[in-house]
């Protein structure tokens, strides 16, 4: 049996509170719902769910032959406690998982119609943010740590980190790193991302998220090829992949940008594929495979997340992956 592979986590765990509205439409820019004035607007199905990057990414590592580490910021109250239960159960070490003393925890209120979800309301209070200091304690902590999942972070938290990122590039058992940068660090820290961009072997954001990136660093706005070809330039052995949702992936590989489309499935939730995506395509390359096929898992990996409510079911084994068909 292949050894399973020890990986570190780090992000943050909310509370999901996830109603269905029918009703509502989406604004043409997908990112805001049409709220009828004087209006009541009627629910016809809600349920509580544990989220956040943290927990989706450790969630579904820990179906992928991986000893998974979470770092990350909890609340003390019963869905605290009921969180580290659930990791717990999938053999997810939470030592570095520190309750915090306050009562109140994270929370992001989901607004789902046809197709579509709006996150209408996120709320966490700054007690619940991961620091750099739990980052390098819990790296510290973990011998032969073999990789490490940045999620999304807060620009403080990202610059206070980033020498420890580069530190460890120059020791001699140099850990796989992934990050999965906030739109918080593209808007206030992204000179920081530019500079450990070349200490890092996995970058992912989303094509919004890389327009920004790009838009604060140079000044330009331009097209996807453009956009890889820029993260090439600055940091060449580091893989820099663009998701576009039903549009597919675009990454570059063998000095030219290419394409992955997208499974078609029917979707019954959204919230968390970007994170499932993420770390299946860390998870393939720490387990040396390449960036083709990492890129192939990740997206069928998503794509199976799509048509489940939550991740535990959702998500799949490294077997399943590759024997998974899907049907739209």
């Amino acid at each position: 049996m292949q050894k399973r592979k020890n990986l570190l986590i780090a992000g943050s765990i909310v509370t999901d509170i996830t109603i269905t509205c029918p009703e509502l439409e989406i604004c043409a820019n997908k990112h805001a719902l049409a709220l009828p004035i004087g209006k009541k607007i009627a629910a016809n199905y809600g349920f509580f769910s544990y989220g956040g990057s943290a927990y989706n990414t450790s969630i579904t590592a820990s179906k992928l032959n991986t000893q998974v580490y979470v770092c990350s910021r909890i609340q003390n109250n019963e869905l605290g406690v009921s969180a580290i239960k659930k990791l717990q159960e999938t053999n997810i070490n939470t030592t570095h998982l520190q309750v915090s003393d306050i009562k109140e925890g994270g929370i992001s209120c989901i607004i789902e119609t046809v197709g579509h979800e709006t996150s209408l309301i996120s709320y966490k209070p700054k007690e619940l943010n991961i620091q750099a200091k739990d980052i390098t304690t819990a790296i510290a902590g973990i011998s032969h740590l073999e990789s490490i999942y940045l999620g999304p972070l807060t620009h403080g938290c990202i610059i206070d980190i980033a020498p420890t990122i580069k530190n460890l590039r120059s020791t001699q058992q140099s850990p796989f790193i992934a990050h999965n940068p906030s739109m918080d660090e593209i808007l206030y820290a992204p000179k920081t991302l530019q500079n450990i961009l070349p200490t890092i072997q996995l970058f992912i954001l989303n094509l919004h998220e890389a327009n920004v990136l790009i838009e604060k660093l140079t000044g330009k706005i331009t097209e996807k090829k453009e956009l890889l070809q820029q993260f090439y330039q600055w940091a060449p052995n580091t893989s820099c992949i663009i998701t576009d949702g039903t549009n597919g992936t675009w990454y570059w590989e063998e000095n030219q940008a290419k394409h992955a489309p997208a499974h078609p499935v029917k979707i019954q939730r959204t919230t968390g594929a970007g994170d499932v995506f993420g770390i299946t395509c860390t998870c393939a390359l720490i387990a040396q495979k390449n960036l083709t096929l990492a890129i192939q898992e990740a997206t069928s990996n998503a794509a199976h997340a799509l048509r489940y409510k939550n991740l535990e079911e959702g998500t799949l084994n490294p077997s399943e992956i590759e024997t998974q068909h899907f049907k739209t």
